[in-house]
């Protein structure tokens, strides 16, 4: 799909095959993939995972370090077993040697809602999968279109992919709902 908004007719049967159309895909691909999936908190790349404290002394004005998943890309909420609820507990997400880690005030277990790298297409929704295929488009355009405004109409394709789809994801999820003030309550 990505080629073809781009104006290149070839098409490849396999990332990995020698050609230019194959390798400048496969160049950019991960990097697209998961700059859109760090965009939103979605659904379908959503997991949840009770996270494991690290033995290394936290930063500063922080208690406690927990080590991040392997697939983490985005933080979308941190939790304990027993808060349940709406109060957010605070965080940072950092580094150490070891690799990525979440920084808090708040003592084991903890659990972190997380947008993880995901690379099963066939778990993506067809709107996310048209974004994907312009976001690559347009990362890929200078290299492969002999025309220069592809590469505009393909970022322009990608905004009004990514605008749908972001408008679809939020349709899929129940909001919280604020409790009413007593005092509206009762006027009612």
């Amino acid at each position: 799909m990505a080629l073809s908004h781009v104006g290149v007719r070839k098409k490849i049967d396999d990332i990995d095959e020698a050609s230019n159309e194959a390798e400048e895909c496969k160049l950019w691909y991960d990097h697209v993939r998961d700059s859109l999936l760090r965009e939103a908190p979605w659904g379908f790349a959503s997991k949840y995972q009770t996270l494991v404290e690290a033995s290394e002394t936290p930063a500063a004005d922080w208690d406690y370090q927990y080590r991040l998943p392997s697939d983490f890309l985005r933080a979308i909420w941190l939790t304990d077993i027993e808060r349940i609820d709406t109060t957010p507990i605070p965080y940072r997400i950092g580094a150490d040697d070891a690799g990525g880690v979440i920084l808090t005030n708040q003592q084991s277990p903890v659990i972190l809602q997380y947008v993880a790298t995901a690379t099963d297409e066939s778990k993506w929704p067809p709107d996310f999968v048209n974004a994907m295929a312009w976001a690559l488009a347009s990362a890929i355009a200078t290299t492969l279109s002999d025309n220069p405004s592809w590469s505009d109409r393909a970022m322009r394709g990608y905004q009004m992919a990514m605008g749908k789809a972001l408008a679809n994801m939020r349709n899929e999820e129940q909001p919280e709902q604020t409790p009413e003030a007593e005092w509206i309550r009762v006027r009612q």
